[in-house]
């Protein structure tokens, strides 16, 4: 009896048989390497997420403590602007009260030399006064809008732009004379715009007598501060010095009305 087919094929089921096992085995390894890498990932996860956890933890405590700051920062601000609007309102009667005495003091004459020294004494008083009010309410004012802009173009490069803003300016102040506080405080920090400059004194000069004594103390202050506006400016000064020790307004002062 021939049997080497039979064992042949014998052989070849015992091959199969190990193909299918090392088949097996090398899956059975691949999922085992499969669920080592699946829990090495779960154990670094975790060991990720407690400090994740505390990060987030600790940064909510951040965003609640400047969620607190920010309401206190805005309390703090309401605070102040109501301090500011009462301070403002102060002001302002203070400067009517010094506006009045400052009107009525002209009036006052003595004959006797020492009273005559005391109210030339008192007068002085309320110019300086007029004067710490005025630098007080510029502080405590906001520049408008508008009169931001207008000052800008009185201060500007050409005189295209600036001739249409000083008469604008002119109205502005003239409605208003306390905002002549703002237009010396602009004048001064920008000094070295002569041009803006002669535009100031210019400006002043060319106040209706009225509006010119309700600004009274800026315009001094204006003088003392810009001492030496140059020769041209000069001459515009003079002209408001004169004014302001005589209550005269010279002839030519149209002629300084014009910016250059």
């Amino acid at each position: 009896m021939d049997t080497t087919p039979e064992l042949e094929q014998l052989a070849k089921i015992a091959e199969s048989a190990k193909g299918i096992q090392r088949s097996s085995t090398g899956s059975l390894l691949m999922m085992i390497a499969g669920l080592v890498v699946v829990a090495a990932s779960a154990w670094y996860s975790s060991s990720q997420l407690a400090p994740l956890e505390a990060r987030i933890k600790e940064k909510r405590i951040q965003l609640d403590q400047q969620q607190r700051e920010v309401e206190k920062a805005e309390a703090e601000v309401q605070k102040l602007a109501k301090e500011k609007a009462e301070l403002y309102a102060a002001v302002q009667a203070t400067q009517e009260n010094l506006k009045s005495i400052s009107q009525a003091l002209p009036k006052v004459v003595s004959e006797d030399p020492a009273t005559q020294n005391r109210l030339n004494t008192v007068r002085q008083d309320v110019r300086s006064a007029e004067q710490a009010v005025d630098i007080a309410a510029a502080a405590v004012t906001p520049m408008p809008e508008d009169l931001k802009a207008v000052l800008a173009s009185t201060f500007g490069k050409s005189a295209a732009e600036r001739i249409p803003a000083f008469d604008k300016l002119l109205a502005i102040v003239q409605a208003q004379p306390h905002l002549m506080a703002q237009v010396v405080d602009y004048a001064i920090a920008n000094r070295e715009n002569s041009n803006g400059v002669y535009n100031t004194f210019a400006l002043a000069n060319a106040l209706p007598d009225e509006a010119f004594q309700g600004a009274r103390s800026d315009i001094e202050r204006l003088l003392q501060e810009l001492k030496d506006p140059g020769p041209r400016t000069s001459k515009v000064a003079s002209q408001i010095q004169e004014r302001l020790r005589t209550g005269r307004i010279a002839d030519d002062r149209k002629a300084s009305v014009e910016a250059p």
